[in-house]
């Protein structure tokens, strides 16, 4: 059902949820995944990444795609930079060009302070994407509940 998928990864422990099911997704159908993580940057006195610790997010993000490949399912990351506010663009923008079937994210991650002021990632690509997207809510990100998706089970 789902040969690609996209899954938006910011190394929050949503995120990493949403990747787990899309690997288990991707596992099923013997699909694709590509893992995209969006550097947001800011402009002015304060140029830069939003997170100090953007090289290690990204480290554990290649970290998580490499086990997927190790796990037998083909999975690459893209690793792309916009302006604070832009990620769910830059995801979108991500699924058209790869024809993706779905796009899995968390609902919550390392942004809540720009969530408040510009609204959610996953909240935004409802609005934006070329395809159907997979919100992965908190509460199974915390583990209240263990939901099977397609003969997969998301462990909490």
């Amino acid at each position: 059902m789902f040969t690609t998928i996209v899954v938006a990864l910011d190394g929050s422990e949503q995120s990493n949820r949403a990747a787990d099911l899309a690997a288990g997704l991707a596992k099923e159908s013997g699909g694709r995944i590509l893992a995209v993580h969006v550097k947001e940057l800011m402009a002015g006195r304060a140029a830069g990444p939003i997170h100090v610790n953007e090289d290690e997010i990204v480290a554990d993000i290649r970290d998580r795609v490499k086990r997927m490949n190790e796990d037998g399912i083909k999975a690459e990351l893209q690793v792309t930079s916009t302006m604070t506010g832009g990620p769910a663009h830059a995801i979108a923008e991500a699924a058209e060009k790869e024809a993706a079937d779905v796009i899995v994210t968390g609902t919550r991650g390392h942004t809540a302070i720009a969530g408040v002021v510009l609204g959610s990632v996953a909240q935004r690509l409802l609005h934006v994407a070329p395809c159907p997207v997979l919100v992965v809510p908190e509460s199974i990100a915390t583990g209240a509940h263990s939901p099977e998706i397609a003969g997969t089970t998301v462990a909490g």
